[in-house]
This record gives C-alpha cells, sequence and structure tokens, in this order.
C-alpha cells in the first residue's frame, strides 16, 4: 500500500512545505518529507490542534528507543551529517497534514515502544554474546551477515 499524503490544509504550505534547491527547482522541505513518513512509524495519520504534542512525544520516544532522530541534516559550515527529530514547534507548523497511515491508541503504542525496547536489548544479547565467543564483529560484512550474525 502506498503512502498517501495531503498537505493543503497546513497553513502557508506553499512557504513552509516546500524549497528551492540550488538548481532553482522546487522540493518538499526535509522537515515535511520526514514528517509524512513519521505518521507511519507513530502510527498517527494526522496532525491536529488537538495531537500535535503527542507526536511530537511518539517522534522523541522512538529517537529514544532507537538512537537516533528521523532527520538527517547537513551543516553547512561543516558539511557534517547529523540527525535529530522535528522539534515541537515544525510539528506544531504542520498541524492539518494527513495520510493513510495507520494509528494506535495511546495504549496500543506504549505496547509498541515496549516490543521495540525489548527487541533491541535481544539484539544487544546476540551482539554481546557473538563478540565475547568471536570477537568483534568483521568490519567487512555487509548488512545481511550482520543481521544474520545477530538473528
Amino acid at each position: 500500500m502506498s503512502l498517501n499524503w495531503d498537505i493543503t490544509k497546513i497553513k502557508d504550505s506553499e512557504t513552509l512545505c516546500w524549497e528551492t534547491t540550488e538548481d532553482g527547482e522546487s522540493q518538499m522541505s526535509a522537515i515535511t518529507e520526514t514528517l509524512i513518513w513519521a505518521t507511519m512509524f507513530c502510527y498517527m495519520d494526522s496532525i491536529t490542534q488537538k495531537n500535535y504534542k503527542d507526536f511530537h512525544r511518539r517522534l522523541i520516544e522512538l529517537e529514544i528507543v532507537t538512537g537516533t532522530g528521523l532527520i538527517s541534516l547537513r551543516n553547512k559550515q561543516t558539511d557534517e551529517m547529523s540527525s535529530r527529530s522535528p522539534r515541537l514547534k515544525e510539528v506544531e507548523a504542520h498541524i492539518g497534514l494527513s495520510t493513510n497511515g495507520s494509528r494506535k491508541t495511546t495504549r496500543e503504542w506504549s505496547s509498541h515502544l515496549k516490543q521495540l525496547v525489548q527487541d533491541e536489548a535481544q539484539r544487544r544479547i546476540k551482539l554481546e554474546t557473538y563478540k565475547d565467543e568471536f570477537g568483534e564483529l568483521d568490519s567487512d560484512l555487509g548488512q545481511t551477515e550482520r543481521e544474520e550474525v545477530l538473528a
């Protein structure tokens, strides 16, 4: 199923959600694109006046569990990449965003988060056990091989 989205109800969507590249092309802003996809990860299909703080909280909870933010940004001065979650004011500015993503109640979301934490704990235990037995994972291993070791 494709992810369908609508940004037409976002205040000032023409300027907030779009930016011009160095080539003069129009492209969706990184924040808007991230929030569209985040509706799937957060299991909230829209950002509203009523739920934008909960949406932001779920983003932060995901960042805590995964150890990384959803947006990758390049520092123009240093050319270094960093990741972060969208800030509360950025989420609030996108009130009106809607998608066809799935929804979870607060209770279902809490259960989902608990499962994510348990899965990550199991992955780390397997990695620790592997390292104790065989040493560090070979840096030449591809992603598939690494996943097989940790499966």
